[in-house]
């Protein structure tokens, strides 16, 4: 299916593409808020600037280097969904349910996380600078090596997240539910970074 007969058959009320295969093809920049894309084939799919807020579902959708730069992704349910070395960079995901997603080697640099549900998400050396996850839900959270410099951790919830050897220089944690993340000067420095050593 490409991109004009999506917008097509959206236009014309279909809401259901479920299992589909939009791999590879350019869906930037259009309106597909409230649309089920449960467990569709989205790899590589470019939706940068795309408005995919409204409760749409992607629940357990592949989207492995995905281009969702800029999107509107609010209300959106991800959970179970692969988006290994996704590009989610400005992205607004707040409010969306993330549970169990896989953000490896994802980029989401600057993106809006507010109030999201990332409990089990794996976000193993995510580039996750400047963005926002306040009170954010991220327990038992994958968080290893991932960048969070400068990232916005207030009244996020970390308890029990894996925040082993990620860098969390300039990072803004007042407030969030981690013991030694309560105040920065209580963040262990490791070589000179300001990193969190193994805990368990």
């Amino acid at each position: 299916m490409d991109k004009d007969e999506l917008i097509k058959r959206y236009a014309e009320g279909e809401r259901v593409f479920a299992i589909a295969d939009f791999s590879t093809k350019d869906l930037s920049h259009i309106d597909l808020s409230g649309t089920d894309f449960g467990g569709a084939n989205l790899t590589g799919c470019i939706l940068k600037g795309a408005n995919l807020s409204n409760f749409t579902n992607l629940k357990g959708a592949d989207l492995r280097f995905a281009n969702l730069s800029g999107a509107n992704m609010r209300d959106i349910d991800l959970s179970g969904a692969d988006l290994r070395k996704a590009n989610l960079s400005n992205a607004d995901l707040r409010h969306a349910e993330l549970r169990g997603t896989d953000f490896r080697y994802a980029n989401l640099a600057g993106a809006k996380l507010g109030k999201s549900d990332l409990e089990d998400a794996d976000m193993t050396e995510a580039d996750l600078s400047g963005a926002d996850f306040t009170g954010a839900s991220l327990q038992n959270t994958v968080l290893v090596k991932a960048n969070m410099q400068r990232a916005n951790l207030m009244e996020a919830d970390l308890t029990t997240a894996n925040l082993a050897e990620s860098d969390l220089t300039n990072a803004q944690t007042y407030g969030s539910q981690r013991p030694e993340l309560m105040g920065d000067e209580n963040i262990t420095f490791i070589d000179g970074t300001k990193q969190i050593p193994k805990w368990w």
